[in-house]
């Protein structure tokens, strides 16, 4: 009985004591409307790419504007002062057209800090963060691109000769 007790406060814990957020996934939101509100997002941040630090800020997962990445999933956390909403957009860029795959929507709690797990296609995947407090807006664009495995097996194998204070690629030769 004890452990049946102890297994679900433990449970209870898991599901209601970690959460920081309200997620929603793209099922239950209007996909075109979306696109539409993703694109003029992009349109404003075009010339300013850069998330305001007293909005959000990113701590982890997005360490530069472009990142390749043999990874299949990214963690991304980051912390915004209570009450802002804070957006992850997850998209993909083909022939000049956006395909919205994802989004989760954050609204920060008393924590202030916010994570999502973003699952990786192969190829460019393109992030956008945004974060809205009151009347004040941010965004930022960032791209992880997805390199197949068999690269990095590739890569592994290749030797390298190690030659005093230089290093030569054996395929450079």
């Amino acid at each position: 009985m004890k452990k049946l007790l102890v297994f679900l406060v433990m449970i209870s814990i898991c599901l209601f004591g970690g959460n920081v957020s309200k997620a929603e996934t793209l099922e239950q939101l209007d996909a075109q409307k979306q696109t539409a509100n993703l694109v003029q997002t992009l349109n404003v941040i075009k010339d300013n790419n850069v998330l305001n630090p007293n909005i959000v800020t990113i701590s982890s997962g997005l360490e530069s504007k472009y990142e390749p990445t043999f990874d299949t999933y990214r963690i991304i956390s980051g912390e915004a002062k209570q009450g802002t909403n804070v957006s992850v957009w997850k998209y993909k860029r083909v022939d000049n057209k956006i395909i919205l795959n994802e989004i989760t929507l954050h609204t920060i709690g008393a924590s202030e800090i916010f994570s999502d797990i973003i699952e990786l296609d192969l190829g460019k995947n393109y992030i956008l963060i945004q974060g809205k407090d009151g009347i004040m807006m941010t965004a930022a664009e960032y791209c992880l691109n997805r390199k197949d495995a068999s690269i990095k097996q590739k890569l592994k194998a290749m030797p390298l000769l190690f030659n005093m204070n230089k290093i030569e690629l054996g395929f450079l030769r």
